[in-house]
């Protein structure tokens, strides 16, 4: 899973692969404000590979 911070100063989208510890200080790319990260900031969301479905298989020949 992949996980969203909200900056609470512009509101951006901040994306990351991983979970960033609660209490540890984040600068917004955006606005360049720095702010803790709290659970309420924080969101997991879908990986974006992991919704793409996989294509179904091929079928097998058979011969009799």
């Amino acid at each position: 899973m992949a996980f969203s911070l909200t900056c609470p100063s512009c509101s951006a989208k901040l994306k990351t692969a991983t979970a960033i510890p609660i209490g540890r200080n984040v600068a917004c790319p955006k606005c360049k404000n720095n702010f803790a990260v709290t659970a309420d900031i924080m969101e997991e969301v879908p990986d974006a590979k992991a919704a793409i479905p996989a294509a179904p298989p091929k079928p097998v020949a058979t011969f009799k």
